[in-house]
C-alpha cells in the first residue's frame, strides 16, 4: 500500500544557463479515496461531538497553493493567511478535498 504522503521529487539543471528546476509529483488518488471514505463515515455516524475532520489536502496541492498565494502553508498562519486557505477549501472546485460540508472560516474582515 502506498503512503498518502508519497512525493516524488525530480531535479533538472541547466548548467550552461545556471538554472534549475525542482518538480514535485504526488498520486493524489489515495488521498481522495480516503477523504471520500471519511466523508461517508461522517455522514453515517454524525461524527464526534468534539471535532470533525474538515478537509484533507494532498501535500503537492498545498505546496502549489502556497506558491500561487505567496504563503508557506506548512508554517504558522496568521488570520489573513488562514482566510485564504479557507476560501480555497470553501470553493466548489475543491469539493473532493472536503470531508465536512459546512462553511470553513470566520467572517472575512478584508
Amino acid at each position: 500500500m502506498r503512503n498518502l504522503l508519497d512525493i516524488n521529487t525530480s531535479f533538472a539543471a541547466d548548467l550552461g544557463n545556471r538554472k534549475y528546476r525542482v518538480q514535485y509529483q504526488q498520486d493524489v488518488d489515495p488521498a481522495l479515496k480516503e477523504t471520500a471514505r471519511l466523508k461517508e463515515e461522517l455522514h453515517r455516524t454524525g461524527g464526534s461531538k468534539d471535532y470533525v475532520v474538515a478537509a484533507q489536502v494532498p501535500m503537492v496541492v498545498l505546496y502549489n497553493w502556497g506558491q500561487e498565494d505567496g504563503i508557506n502553508y506548512f508554517g504558522r498562519l496568521d488570520q489573513h493567511q488562514q482566510m485564504k486557505l479557507f476560501r480555497r477549501l470553501n470553493d466548489p472546485e475543491f469539493k473532493k478535498l472536503r470531508v465536512w460540508d459546512g462553511h470553513l472560516g470566520m467572517e472575512d474582515t478584508n
